[in-house]
């Protein structure tokens, strides 16, 4: 270990003998396992070299000492690393980001795991005395987060301190911080409030049912009482953004606890609340944040017996405002979040998915609510089956069996300029739906595709080039009869840079160099020349990744052997 810092492979392999020894424990005293570990520790803290093998090396050497004398671990490198840690926010990231990625590799075993996470504890309640910025302590967060997954929480003997600490105590303070009642600004940040309901939910999930009913209760006074200024956001007038984004918290606090809490307030005069929160917000996380909770609500709360009201809404959410107030751009994802709703528990679904199909043809709406059947299917942190939502197996194959027949009818006889807006919600479906599910339709699905990739939309485009690979490798009969418009396509989609991102020109280059693999050379080879001369002009593309594709592309034509010839 006394080379030269330059000799990264000799430190390596004197760290590796010294892992060695220290696992033999009749070859080696306590006393010598420490200063094992104070050497690791050395390295580990030396800021001439970034993470390399040998820092990698050294952790996982941590690790392993820690399975056979933790407290020697605890004891010498929790309090050097840990006092390294800045105590504010206005240092360099490479200061505190070393330091707490090491800590979160180093935190395996479960005692020092805990007693880490009641030392950041303390160190996060010390910078948050006057934090400007919320980088620091939101690593800090990031960390605390990460020490905390994969544990089984609810019957960890520390979980009453989490909630307090990490719950009650930081949500209430970031509701104060909105009415400038807290010293710390870094907890008006709408980024530390999503890292703050990430780590709070996590907590709320493993709490018991009473515990979760004060929680639901709480959700949206955030802890506060009467005597201070913050104000509950529910049947409130306009109030300054720094307060409205507290639903960010809210939202996790509501997402993450139990159907049980559904007794804890009123569900319907919730959802419409929350509708019109929606319907006003202007700015889109904020916003997102309140559509996501109707979704929640709706999904988790709602009996079947109450839905219909739910489909009064999705059909007219405007219903919620007064009258003169006109929002038409922001009703239609109001729409689909509700529509997902109840389409993931499979609710009234035939209803849903043919109100949704109909709007496709309006010439003012269509286009937006084209884009919002990618809502439908695609996946959510707070939507999830962890925090207790409703989502069938077999409603992503509802969805498609509903839908496909009906964008397949109607773009035969849809006008120029709607046509669009059916390839385009094709597409969004077809991005959450198993392979083995579009198989089933792969005939009627590839001329459907094939016009896809004439569309201006860059996100289309690249999900659909992703469609024909897949269809490609499993069912390369259905392409075949449409080659000559695929090769086409593809190649047009590789030559212009202006209007094609380099996702959409690297997943047609990809796409290109699998047909030679999946069809006869006399299927593919008279296309060999008009491929391989498309490549030429590829090689000189700007993006190393897609001139490298592109000799891959190039070669995988060139090996063929033309029959012709």
């Amino acid at each position: 270990m006394g080379s030269s810092s330059t000799e990264v492979s000799y430190r390596v392999i004197a760290l590796k003998g010294l892992l060695r020894l220290c696992q033999i424990r009749w070859c080696i005293e306590d006393s010598d396992i420490a200063l094992c570990v104070q050497c690791f520790d050395d390295v580990l803290l030396d800021d001439s070299h970034e993470w390399n093998d040998l820092k990698n090396e050294a952790i996982q050497a941590l690790v392993e000492i820690s399975k056979i004398a933790p407290s020697t671990v605890t004891d010498i490198v929790l309090p050097t690393f840990l006092a390294r840690l800045p105590d504010s926010s206005g240092c360099d990231q490479k200061e505190y980001l070393t330091i707490l990625e090491g800590l979160a590799r180093l935190s395996v075993e479960r005692y020092i795991s805990e007693t880490l996470v009641r030392r950041l504890l303390n160190k996060l309640t010390i910078v948050l005395q006057a934090a400007d910025s919320s980088d620091y302590p939101q690593a800090i967060l990031s960390t605390l987060n990460f020490l905390l997954t994969g544990r089984d929480l609810a019957h960890d003997h520390l979980l009453n301190i989490y909630y307090e600490a990490l719950v009650v105590n930081l949500i209430k303070r970031a509701a104060m911080a909105s009415v400038d009642c807290d010293p710390s600004a870094a907890l008006t940040d709408a980024a530390m409030l999503e890292t703050i309901g990430r780590l709070a939910g996590k907590i709320v999930n493993a709490l018991d049912e009473d515990k979760q009913r004060f929680v639901a209760l709480q959700a949206y006074t955030l802890f506060t009482d009467n005597r201070t200024p913050f104000v509950p956001l529910l049947y409130t007038q306009e109030l300054p953004h720094r307060q409205r984004q507290t639903i960010i918290l809210s939202a996790w606090l509501l997402g993450t606890v139990g159907v049980v809490a559904a007794t804890s307030f009123d569900t319907q005069n919730l959802i419409r609340e929350l509708t019109r929160k929606a319907l006003l917000e202007s700015v889109p996380l904020t916003r997102q944040y309140v559509l996501r909770q109707v979704a929640l609500m709706i999904n988790k709360f709602v009996p079947s017996t109450e839905t219909y009201h739910v489909l009064d809404l999705l059909r007219n959410p405007s219903s919620v405002l007064q009258k003169g107030t006109v929002v038409s751009e922001r009703t239609v994802p109001v729409m689909f979040w509700i529509a997902k709703a109840l389409v993931l528990r499979l609710e009234r679904t035939d209803e849903v998915l043919q109100y949704l199909l109909s709007q496709l043809a309006d010439p003012a709406h269509g286009p937006s609510c084209a884009k919002g059947f990618e809502i439908l299917l695609a996946p959510d942190e707070l939507l999830s089956k962890d925090n207790g939502a409703i989502i069938r197996l077999l409603a992503g194959q509802k969805v498609f069996n509903a839908c496909v027949p009906h964008i397949a009818r109607e773009t035969l006889i849809a006008k120029k300029a709607i046509k669009p807006n059916y390839l385009v919600a094709l597409s969004g479906i077809l991005r959450y739906v198993p392979a083995g599910v579009i198989m089933s339709e792969v005939d009627t699905l590839v001329p459907l595709l094939l016009q896809s990739l004439d569309l201006e939309d860059a996100e289309v485009k690249a999900a659909t080039v992703n469609n024909f690979i897949i269809i490609a490798q499993d069912s390369p009969k259905a392409v075949e009869g449409h080659l000559s418009s695929l090769i086409g396509r593809l190649l047009r989609l590789t030559a212009t840079r202006d209007t094609n991102t380099p996702k959409i020109r690297f997943n047609a280059l990809h796409c290109l160099r699998c047909l030679p693999r999946k069809f006869s050379e006399s299927v593919v080879v008279s296309y060999r020349t008009p491929v391989t001369r498309g490549m030429v002009e590829v090689l000189d593309d700007p993006k190393r990744h897609i001139r490298q594709e592109a000799a891959q592309c190039r070669a995988a034509w060139l090996v063929m052997d033309d029959l012709e010839d």
